[in-house]
């Protein structure tokens, strides 16, 4: 059994999110979590305006995708800007070639990132900027730093 929950500002109290929950608690718990992370359109607006306020709209109930489906249109309709990427049920459905697609470019542009600030750190620690504190817990964090402490030879030295 699941339900169909709307996310509203409290400020305006303007539904801006239609989803689906089984445990509806737990489902807020996780938007919030995942609003640290995420920069899909309706975690960008919680990360902005705070905890929304949730609301049961239907449920518990069994055919809850043509229900979200069907609320989601209807909100649409009545002039609601809604935050729903989707028109709701199990849309967007994602192959799992897709998706384990973008987790190899998710992680690709984490390394390249990464190789920046290392490159960046580097270039500091050879200016002659860097703490004898900083290079100890770089030699201290292999897990973190890994090979890299030992670059620059001025850190892999006591």
């Amino acid at each position: 059994m699941a339900y169909i929950y709307a996310l509203k500002d409290k400020s305006t109290g303007e539904v801006r999110y239609i989803g689906k929950a089984n445990d509806p608690a737990k489902r807020l718990s996780s938007h919030m979590y995942d609003s640290r992370k995420r920069n899909s359109p309706v975690h960008k607006w919680i990360r902005k305006n705070g905890t929304p306020e949730m609301v049961i709209l239907a449920g518990p109930i069994e055919d809850w995708e043509s229900e979200e489906i069907r609320l989601i249109a209807e909100y649409r309709e009545k002039g609601f800007n809604l935050l729903n990427v989707a028109k709701g049920g199990n849309q967007p459905y994602c192959p799992k070639e897709v998706s384990l697609n973008n987790a190899k470019k998710a992680v690709l542009k984490r390394d390249k990132r990464l190789w920046a600030v290392k490159q960046k750190l580097g270039s500091c620690l050879k200016s002659g900027y860097g703490s004898e504190t900083l290079k100890k817990r770089m030699r201290n964090n292999p897990d973190i730093f890994g090979d890299f402490a030992w670059w620059y030879q001025g850190v892999g030295t006591s």
